[in-house]
């Protein structure tokens, strides 16, 4: 089998003046290294993102790629996780990072890279890892971030199933093309977070679940539509906002304590509200919608 996981390139990176590196470490600390393999035969992929504090972005891959990835580190606190697992024509992928704490496996050390410690102002400082998918091969996709700044594009890429879990983070999710597979479920867990999603409509989904803690959660459903889906969004402390296109037909069940509720361009119905063209749509979109403390503020484009 070609791969280019062989060549994978280390260097120690000369990165800027030491007053602009994380407390503790040293110009010497810090690594850089490429990997990536081939799809050759493989026909469907498994693949976990597991990333602590710093900078993740995630696109489609070079042509022929199964996946690429470049990891910036700083080497006396993490070191690189990159595993392949090959079973017949399925592949088992992870990549991201681990503290250097002697545990086996995959393991991410939430009390040390996710603490809440890291400011995302100044997020590039604790490294970065940079993941490219398949345009070819189907994904079923999972994605763990903790105290990181993330941007997640994944139009294009043709993602099965997708689990995105974040901590302390800023994360942008764009479908900004049609995904190319069917996607049976999209769920999002936020804790402490900004989530900001768009084309949503392009994911393909049938099922959606999307649970918020405490933050400011934006989900724009425009794209292509080409089933009918259903799921449910529940927040804690923090806004939602939802904005549909005007050719979907969208039906909210709401249940809310003391958030406030705007709902343009719905009718009220005994169970909840309708979009007016509700009965001539060609797509339609159930939600369950239950939050706390905020407000939800949900838009239909004119």
């Amino acid at each position: 089998m070609r791969t280019r996981a062989a060549a994978v390139a280390l260097s120690a990176a000369a990165l800027g003046a030491a007053a602009a590196l994380p407390r503790g470490a040293t110009a010497q600390d810090w690594l850089e290294m490429s990997t990536a393999r081939q799809a050759d035969a493989i026909q469907s992929v498994r693949l976990r993102v597991e990333y602590g504090a710093g900078i993740l972005t995630v696109k489609p891959a070079r042509e022929g790629d199964l996946y690429d990835a470049h990891f910036r580190y700083d080497a006396s606190r993490f070191e690189p996780v990159r595993s392949f697992e090959r079973s017949g024509n399925t592949a088992d992928v992870r990549l991201g990072v681990r503290s250097r704490n002697g545990q086996d496996g995959v393991h991410l050390d939430w009390s040390d890279l996710a603490s809440g410690d890291v400011d995302l102002d100044d997020a590039e400082k604790s490294g970065s890892l940079e993941v490219g998918l398949s345009r070819t091969v189907p994904t079923d996709l999972r994605i763990a971030v903790g105290a990181a700044r993330s941007r997640l594009s994944l139009g294009g890429i043709p993602v099965t199933n997708l689990v995105l879990e974040t901590g302390a983070s800023e994360t942008r999710l764009d479908f900004s093309e049609p995904n190319p597979a069917a996607m049976d479920e999209l769920r999002i867990k936020a804790g402490a977070a900004s989530l900001k999603a768009e084309d949503l409509g392009n994911a393909g989904f049938k099922k959606i679940r999307v649970e918020g803690g405490v933050g400011d959660v934006s989900l724009d459903f425009s794209g292509k539509w080409s089933s009918d889906a259903r799921g449910s969004i529940h927040v804690g402390l923090g806004s939602l906002t939802l904005r549909f296109p005007r050719d979907l037909g969208v039906e909210l069940d709401k249940s809310t304590v003391l958030a406030s509720f705007t709902a343009a361009g719905f009718v009220k119905t005994d169970g909840g509200y309708r979009t007016r063209n509700w009965d001539s749509a060609a797509h339609h979109l159930e939600l369950e919608v239950n939050a706390a403390f905020g407000s939800i503020d949900v838009e239909v484009a004119p």
